[in-house]
């Protein structure tokens, strides 16, 4: 006679009507899984591994979450007939040796990165920042998301609806739910949904036209900054086709501070090979979605990303790093006295203030240098860290800045941008 002993049967049960994505239950949970064990899109996935422990169900601000748990019934007497101990053994090791043997013969794949998007944020998150923020009046807010209906809607009338979109396609990466596009029949074309909204609230706080998380700006011409110098590429070659942007992030690439670069050419790539990147020489004033990649570079498995873009997408690129996208390792923005919106009758470009890329780890560009010299704005610790070590290699030059002129024409895009819309 033996005696078999039933399991609890604990699960959870999510109500999905009631459920806003907070992430407050996954960020309690003491169970020592992976995200993607646990949550799909900010969600508990059905069952999971659970302890019971309920903490969940009480951090819910929605009672969306509902704990069971089914208690084991009467242990049951079964009947095992008598084997003698050597013939379970021997079926024991004869069944190990057939499994070995499959295994031998069977490719295995592994995949080597989970595929989610870390720390993205969501609309608990954005309620909790509301509340600690003195800037953000809270019924107002609450008035304009009734009024819209939907968080993309409030998106839609307060940037994209009145031209202020500047296409960075950041708001394609921030979707925690993938319902945004950026593109139609593959053509560029303004961020409209697909599906309905979830209301995340993730695009609205890192679109780099609002204000709903704002970066701390600098009272300077060209904001915040460490050093600022003039360098061209060590030895004999052709500037335009390899410069000194070039020269930093194939430094930052082969000492492995970053292991992937979002950069244009004709179109935004993914670049994964130092020597790639001679492709993508060049300063480009471009409008294109950048930001919209980097979602993509994730999934890829990449986990120190640059990212290359002009002011909007290097200010865009900052909030998502602020807003818990780590991945995002160094951010480089190039100078931009004018842009180049594909849309004549957009503003975006014209209300722009930002000439120098201030949110970028480094900004480079053509103004304050010589022709064949570009003018490098040292920024954070780890852009002085990549341009230190490139400096001490000897493969930069450096020259003499124009700093009056560099401020000057910083300080004449900021002053024109403010009589315009």
């Amino acid at each position: 006679m033996a005696i078999q002993v039933q399991d609890v049967r604990i699960e959870i049960i999510v109500h999905e009507e009631r459920c806003i994505g907070c992430g407050n239950c996954t960020a309690v949970c003491p169970v020592n899984n992976t995200v993607t064990m646990r949550v799909e899109s900010g969600k508990l996935k059905s069952g999971f591994l659970c302890e019971g422990c309920g903490l969940c169900v009480k951090v819910c601000p929605f009672n969306a979450l509902e704990l069971v748990v089914e208690a084991p019934k009467e242990p049951e007497e079964i009947e095992t007939p008598e084997v003698k101990r050597e013939e379970v053994e021997a079926e024991v090791v004869e069944k190990e040796q057939t499994h070995l043997e499959k295994l031998e013969k069977k490719e295995i794949k592994i995949k080597r990165f989970p595929d989610y998007i870390s720390e993205w944020f969501s609309t608990g998150l954005l309620r909790r920042m509301f509340e600690a923020s003195g800037d953000i009046n809270v019924p107002e807010v609450i008035k304009k998301f009734e009024k819209a209906g939907d968080i993309f809607s409030l998106l839609y009338m307060e940037v994209i609806g009145r031209k202020l979109c500047s296409l960075c396609g950041a708001c394609i990466s921030a979707c925690q739910e993938g319902v945004l596009r950026i593109t139609v029949d593959g053509k560029l074309s303004y961020p409209h949904l697909i599906e309905e909204c979830r209301n995340c609230a993730s695009c609205l706080l890192k679109c780099p036209k609002t204000d709903y998380f704002k970066l701390e700006e600098s009272e300077d011409e060209l904001g915040s900054y460490i050093d600022i110098i003039s360098a061209r590429r060590a030895g004999k070659g052709d500037e335009k086709k390899a410069g000194a942007a070039t020269v930093l992030l194939k430094y930052a690439m082969e000492k492995e501070i970053i292991d992937c670069a979002i950069v244009v050419g004709d179109e935004p790539s993914i670049v994964t090979k130092p020597e790639e990147l001679e492709k993508f020489a060049g300063i480009k004033f471009v409008v294109a979605p950048t930001l919209s990649l980097l979602k993509e570079a994730i999934k890829m498995g990449y986990r120190k990303i640059a990212v290359v873009g002009v002011p909007c997408q290097a200010k865009a690129a900052r909030k998502m790093k602020m807003l818990g996208n780590d991945e995002i390792k160094l951010i480089m923005g190039v100078f931009c006295p004018r842009g180049k919106h594909p849309e004549k009758e957009a503003l975006s470009c014209k209300v722009c203030r930002d000439m120098s890329a201030e949110f970028a780890d480094i900004s480079f560009g053509n103004t304050g240098s010589q022709k064949g010299w570009r003018t490098i704005i040292v920024r954070t610790e780890i852009g002085k860290q990549i341009v230190d070590g490139v400096l001490n290699e000897g493969l930069l030059r450096v020259g003499r800045v124009d700093l009056e002129k560099l401020k000057q024409m910083a300080a004449r895009k900021k002053f024109s941008s403010r009589n315009v819309g």
